[in-house]
């Protein structure tokens, strides 16, 4: 099938990712806990065992998308230390084939550790497979290290994109990067081993994103992860920090989400001025701020709206930038809010975090599909897609980047973004590659040089190359302090103008402000004479060679010679030079660059021969130099 081939990248098994832990859900006496699901077939949400200690939210239905699940913890007079049990979901193929996953969920206290909790989890209480024909049961933790839990129907992926074209991109994208999730994913994703991969990748990226600091309790913090700010910089790419929550502990409930908003609002100057001071000190471009939450009361999601736009005008007065990390099942953010009460530069979604169809279509309707949804409701300059390997085989994600490309969905988006590295092929997919194919970028679009300078590019590396008097700071062109200019001014009344050879019939004709110019009639067979202007060289160096073409009086008169032939002696070298006077009007013309060394003879001479008629004339008016050299 066509979608096989989209990519021609190395293919390797599935979901293959570094040391996956078990999906353990925690409540803590009366508390929350959450879940994501999402299906495309016909399911339902209980509890495994009935307990007096645990309820969940039953959802069921034929499909949904990816929706958060709540479950909630009772204490009781039970004095067990730890209690385990599952969330069950049941789910039925098209054939009316029955089957479940198990969910594992523990009550216990603090004082026991993740590890000793999972190491005694009985066996009974995970199941995550599926023997059913065509289905597959997906699992992913996000940046916030929420779990998400999909039900794909496999059938559903051969009938949508078996008839999708091959495309390639028809745009060029402002922001494309890589989330780094360093060692909040696992001690073994240092800086240097994050950094490592994405400089092989430069062309293919505008910035990088990457575990940095979190706002609990209101207080700015620095996650214990190394840094890699000053590898990405040096670089050439953007830098966007961070701003982490991890929501899925059970004491982070529907009343803890509420006071965790309720104590960055209040402390959100304070807040705002760490954020301007860090992005200033450090040359980040912005922040990404990644907030996942299940249910949230409306005045907890108005103030987190206003929070979000509050830090974004803050950050504007200064230069810098947010994005938001958004997800549909993130209820605190919805995308129409971002779009419409916030000045917040981009909104990278993780609705592509999917293998569902329902992304895509929802029985066969586009504009149910979350795809459309997104993209409608908000401007799509401010929108990222959000991609992760974790989610798809190679064909799932090549897919995926197919239809939304074939769709029109990537027209005018802010770029697209990776969750997360190693992004080279995990899932069988060069996510870079895929950039460069579906969302290539124009490097020099982030760069401003100035009206003095050019962007240049190599190997995904930019700088400015700078007007002489100019240099490049490593962000855009200043002005030279190590030099200086300077001019060479050479009239035909002054001493280092002269006629030599034969002076044929020569006039002095005056120009229209009235000052004089030496006019010569031309010879078509030998040259009789000669005028030179001498330059007097102090500082050698580059300098650009300008003559003055004066506007004459009664030039209706006069038919100027269509072509001046000079001669430049420069540095040892001779340089002829023809210049072109058809149409010109009056003004300095630049005859070129050259080099001209103080221990030299320079001038430039200019005769009356031409190879046009007799009867035309040539115009000998005032010459300079001028440069600018470096400091002796």
């Amino acid at each position: 099938m066509k979608y096989f081939y989209l990519f021609l990248f190395l293919s390797i098994s599935i979901f293959a990712t570094e040391n996956r832990k078990i999906p353990l859900l925690y409540l803590n006496g009366n508390s929350e806990s959450f879940f994501v699901l999402g299906s495309d077939i016909p399911f339902n949400i209980d509890v495994f065992e009935k307990t007096d200690w645990i309820s969940v939210d039953k959802l069921s239905g034929d499909s949904m998308f990816q929706t958060a699940v709540t479950i909630y913890g009772t204490k009781t007079d039970d004095l067990s230390g730890v209690k385990y049990n599952s969330i069950k979901v049941n789910f039925k193929n098209s054939k009316g084939n029955s089957d479940y996953i198990l969910i594992p969920v523990v009550m216990a206290n603090s004082s026991f550790s993740d590890s000793y909790l999972i190491k005694n989890l009985p066996q009974k209480y995970i199941k995550l497979t599926t023997e059913l024909d065509n289905i597959e049961v997906n699992l992913m933790m996000t940046p916030s290290g929420n779990y998400v839990f999909e039900i794909i129907n496999l059938e559903n992926q051969y009938k949508l994109f078996n008839k999708t074209p091959n495309r390639v991109a028809t745009q060029t994208y402002e922001i494309v990067f890589p989330w780094f999730c360093l060692e909040f994913c696992s001690s073994s994703r240092t800086a240097e081993v994050e950094h490592a991969e994405v400089t092989q990748q430069l062309d293919a990226l505008i910035g990088v994103s990457y575990e940095r600091y979190t706002m609990n309790g209101g207080i700015w913090q620095t996650l214990n992860v190394t840094n890699p700010t000053t590898l990405i910089i040096g670089d050439s790419l953007q830098a966007w920090p961070m701003i982490n929550a991890n929501t899925r502990r059970p004491e982070h409930d529907e009343a803890y989400i509420t006071n965790y908003i309720n104590q960055l609002w209040d402390n959100r100057e304070e807040l705002s001025n760490s954020m301007i001071s860090e992005a200033t000190t450090n040359g980040y471009t912005g922040y990404c701020l990644d907030v996942e939450t299940q249910k949230v009361v409306t005045e907890t999601q108005d103030k987190y709206i206003a929070l979000v736009d509050y830090f974004s005008k803050r950050l504007h007065e200064h230069g810098k930038k947010l994005m938001v990390a958004h997800a549909t099942w993130s209820t605190i953010a919805p995308m129409s809010r971002l779009s419409g009460e916030t000045e917040v530069d981009y909104v990278a979604t993780m609705d592509p975090y999917t293998k569902s169809t329902l992304f895509f279509e929802n029985n066969g309707d586009e504009t149910r599909g979350q795809a459309y949804k997104d993209y409608h409701a908000i401007e799509s300059h401010r929108l990222i897609w959000g991609f992760a390997w974790e989610y798809h085989d190679s064909a799932s994600q090549a897919n995926q980047f197919e239809w939304l490309e074939t769709k029109g969905y990537n027209i005018g988006v802010a770029g697209a973004a990776v969750w997360r590295t190693p992004a080279v092929s995990t899932n069988g997919i060069n996510y870079y590659d895929a950039f460069r194919r579906y969302y290539p970028v124009d490097k020099c679009s982030n760069r401003d040089c100035g009206e003095f300078g050019v962007c240049v590019s190599e190997n995904g590396v930019t700088s400015c190359d700078c007007d002489r008097g100019y240099i490049f700071n490593g962000d855009t062109c200043i002005i030279d302090e190590e030099g200086i200019w300077k001019t060479d001014l050479v009239t035909i009344d002054s001493n280092k103008f002269f006629l030599k050879g034969a002076i044929p019939l020569i006039s002095t004709e005056k120009t229209s402000n009235n000052e004089s110019v030496l006019v010569a009639y031309s010879d078509k067979n030998s040259p009789s004479f000669e005028a030179i202007w001498e330059f007097t060289i102090q500082i050698s160096g580059e300098y650009d060679l300008m003559i003055y073409i004066p506007e004459l009086e009664n030039s209706s008169n006069i038919v100027i010679s269509p072509k001046f032939l000079y001669t430049l002696t420069h540095n040892g070298e001779i340089s002829y030079i023809q210049f072109d006077t058809t149409n010109k009007t009056a003004g300095w013309y630049n005859l070129g660059t050259f080099y001209f060394g103080s221990d030299n003879i320079n001038n430039l001479s200019l005769n009356n021969f031409t190879d046009f008629e007799n009867s035309s004339r040539i115009v000998f008016n005032q010459v300079k130099i001028e440069g600018f050299v470096k400091n002796e």
